[in-house]
This record gives C-alpha cells, sequence and structure tokens, in this order.
C-alpha cells in the first residue's frame, strides 16, 4: 500500500486540535472538567462549541479511511488479530502507567487522596473501587480517562470484521461504487443533509451549552455514537475508491 502522506497529515492535524480542546477545557467556564483553572472564560465555549460538532467525527472519519486502504477483507482473522495488538496493548498500558497521573489529581483536588503519588498508584494498581467521587471510574478502580477512544475503536473494528464478508458481496460493492460515482449533487447533498441534523443539535447546545464527555468508562456519549456510525460508511467507501486508484 502506498503511504498517504495527506492522511497522515490530517490525522496529525485532529489530534494537535484534539490537545488543544482538552487544554482549553481546564480554562472554559461553567463546563466541568477533571481540574479547572481560577481564570475561566465564557468566550471560549463559542469556538469550542463549533469544535464539538466535527472533532470526533473527523478522526473517525480518518480511522475508517485508514482501515479500508489495509483492505482487510484479504485476511480477516490477521486483521482482526493485528488491530487488537495495535488498540489494545496501548491502551492497557496507557491505562496503567500513562493515564494515572490524572486521576491522582483529582482525587487530591477532592480530598480522596493524600500527598504522594507512588502511594496512590500501588493502590490505583489493585484495581479497586474508590470513595465515591475521587475521579471518573472511581467506581471501577481504574480509568481509560481520554483513551476511551482506543477502546471504543476496537469494538468498532471487530463488528466491522464480522461484517466484512457481507461488505464485499457484489450487491454492497455496486452500491459503494455507484456512490463514490454518484453525480455531485448527490455526493454533496448527503453531506448538506447530515450537517442540517448537526445544526439541530448546535441550536440545541446553545440554549444549553454543555460539552459531550470523553472521559466515562462504561456508557458512550452522543459524540462517540454518532460519529462511527455517520463517518465510517463514507469514510469506507473513500477508502476504497483511493486504493482503487493508487494502489
Amino acid at each position: 500500500m502506498t503511504r498517504r502522506h495527506d492522511i497522515d497529515a490530517l490525522r496529525v492535524f485532529a489530534f494537535a486540535l484534539l490537545i488543544l480542546y482538552h487544554t482549553a477545557m481546564a480554562y472554559v467556564d461553567d463546563w466541568g472538567f477533571h481540574l479547572k483553572s481560577t481564570y475561566l472564560g465564557e468566550w471560549l465555549q463559542w469556538p469550542m462549541l463549533f469544535v464539538n460538532r466535527w472533532r470526533m467525527a473527523l478522526l473517525f472519519l480518518i480511522s475508517g479511511i485508514a482501515i479500508a486502504l489495509m483492505r482487510p477483507e484479504r485476511g480477516l482473522g490477521r486483521f482482526a488479530a493485528s488491530r487488537s495488538w495495535r488498540l489494545l496493548l496501548p491502551l492497557l498500558f496507557g491505562m496503567f502507567v500513562v493515564v494515572p497521573i490524572q486521576p491522582y489529581c483529582e482525587a487530591l483536588g477532592s480530598g480522596h487522596a493524600e500527598p504522594g503519588f507512588w502511594a496512590f498508584l500501588l493502590r490505583y494498581w489493585q484495581v479497586r473501587p474508590w470513595p465515591e467521587g475521587s475521579f471518573a471510574g472511581w467506581q471501577f478502580g481504574i480509568t481509560w480517562n481520554h483513551l476511551w477512544y482506543l477502546a471504543y475503536l476496537w469494538v468498532y473494528t471487530m463488528l466491522l470484521a464480522l461484517l466484512m464478508p457481507a461488505l464485499g458481496s457484489q450487491p454492497v460493492q455496486r452500491a459503494v461504487t455507484g456512490f463514490v460515482a454518484a453525480h455531485p449533487a448527490i455526493l454533496i447533498g448527503l453531506p448538506c443533509l447530515m450537517l442540517l441534523a448537526w445544526w439541530h443539535g448546535w441550536t440545541r447546545a446553545i440554549r444549553q451549552p454543555t460539552h459531550w464527555s470523553t472521559t466515562g468508562t462504561s456508557t458512550p456519549s452522543t459524540a462517540r455514537c454518532s460519529s462511527p456510525a455517520t463517518c465510517w460508511p463514507v469514510s469506507h467507501a473513500s477508502g476504497k475508491r483511493s486504493s482503487r486508484c493508487g494502489g
């Protein structure tokens, strides 16, 4: 497969934007977060609400294109094993090694932990429930925080592997070919309908300006469920077309 540097650049942009977004979460007024600064600005809500409409959709779009370019239908078992290794191992490593500093700061700020990171870490590695409200995911004893994306991406990828035989059938392939070769009015019209649906969510967000949670351990947020559902079919089709055109 030819390396797609444009997709790499788009991925870098998406994650750089994600870092800026979560940094701003500490300073935006009236939005809950793990840690908040004493310097808050209400004006930050508006650019962040704008980014909220498409930031996770963009990440899932890129993931769908990347998977399509891999042509996983050529070896579904090997594909599932490879993606499990690449997604679950970083997730587990992150939960036990990278993430703990964040719940430690949360528990310290809420008064549920004494100063001393190493003592906290030894307790955290026991994966036992913490006092209520210690940190996001206290009831599970451990949290993946912002690494939820890896867990959900793994689930969607395994579902895709299971559906791949059906997706590779002739009727579906004809439909995909027809979609990517459709009249520009259709290719523009369908995204416009999605934007209209998102505009409805935007107006609701203005009336009640809250952000989507991305740190829970069990329940998926609206952003997590809608992004792959709306973006993966389009991205998979785009990736298929790119792989045929560019090798």
